[in-house]
């Protein structure tokens, strides 16, 4: 899922875009900063979308249920194909029509109208979004694509060093739950874990290996394993923040185009969301762990962002 740094360097330039990242490793794909058309022949189908002046009582009381992370398929197996509605709350941004969406990042639905990315794939402060989500291949025809109305990076992301690379985004119609359409949980039951040592998964849209310039069409995932703070200074030296969580496996990682996608990890049959892709040097190096932001460390943060907790069991 990586893009050659010179190539990274030209895309961007040609677009007239400076984006800095540390030593230009941030998982985004190249010329992310994509206009939106106004797509006035697509209308959303009612049961799965519905604007909010249009909710009715029931759907008022049915979003006021807790329900998250508790959807999903089997066991997923690291650097699989993610078949439809194993990972419900995965959303992809970018740009375009169903059938002919164009990805940049990765999201994570926490609620029926809020979806969690990295703040690098949303830093243009001209950039307007489009999410996918629903299924699991870009050229989908069931897929549904919503637009986001507002974007709120987080007040302390550094662009250079990349800490706080979080930002929550308000959709512009909520949309209603299905087995393909469902939030992931927030971890507030997980802020003592360090996930030192836990199996996690990563999933996204991106290339699929170091230095590949095809993007995949379909939903890949990836299991990956927790290492401390201080192993990955080692690898990092002074780079890594308690905001900040790694994992690695030998030959298994995220890149280049899964930026802003979840690492989830699964207790007691539920998921919750407990990192952001955000960057890493090459893919799936032993010595070059992934680097997440570090959900637990924002909870606080995305309260105050969303008006509220949000649902987290």
């Amino acid at each position: 899922v990586r893009i050659m740094v010179l190539l990274l360097i030209f895309s961007l330039a040609l677009s007239g875009t400076v984006f800095c990242a540390p030593q230009g490793n941030s998982r985004i794909k190249s010329g992310v900063y994509l206009p939106v058309e106004k797509d006035t022949a697509y209308k959303p189908e009612v049961d799965l979308l519905v604007p909010e002046e249009e909710w009715s009582n029931e759907l008022r009381q049915d979003r006021q249920v807790c329900r998250c992370g508790t959807l999903g398929g089997s066991k997923i197996v690291g650097g699989s194909y993610v078949p439809k509605g194993q990972i419900p709350w995965q959303v992809g941004l970018g740009s375009g029509t169903i059938g002919s969406f164009r990805l940049f990042c990765g999201g994570s639905l926490v609620s029926d109208k809020y979806v969690i990315t990295a703040a690098h794939c949303v830093q243009n402060s001209d950039l307007h979004v489009k999410v996918l989500l629903g299924d699991v291949l870009l050229s989908s025809q069931t897929s549904q694509v919503v637009e986001v109305n507002m974007i709120q990076r987080h007040e302390s992301y550094n662009s250079r060093t990349l800490q706080n690379d979080i930002a929550v985004m308000t959709l512009a119609a909520s949309v209603r739950f299905s087995r393909n359409v469902f939030p992931v949980c927030l971890p507030r039951q997980l802020t003592t874990e360090t996930f030192v040592g836990q199996k996690m998964v990563a999933s996204g849209w991106g290339t699929t290996r170091e230095g590949s310039l095809v993007k995949s069409t379909s939903l890949n995932s990836v299991v990956v394993t927790g290492i401390s703070n201080e192993q990955c200074n080692s690898d990092y030296p002074n780079k890594i923040t308690s905001g900040m969580l790694c994992a690695r496996e030998a030959g298994r990682d995220t890149c280049q185009g899964d930026s802003g996608g979840p690492l989830t990890y699964t207790s007691s049959s539920v998921t919750y969301l407990v990192g952001v892709v955000s960057w890493g040097i090459g893919c799936g190096r032993p010595a070059q762990p992934g680097v997440y932001i570090r959900v637990t460390k924002y909870l606080k943060w995305i309260d105050t962002k969303t008006g509220g907790p949000l649902c987290s069991k």
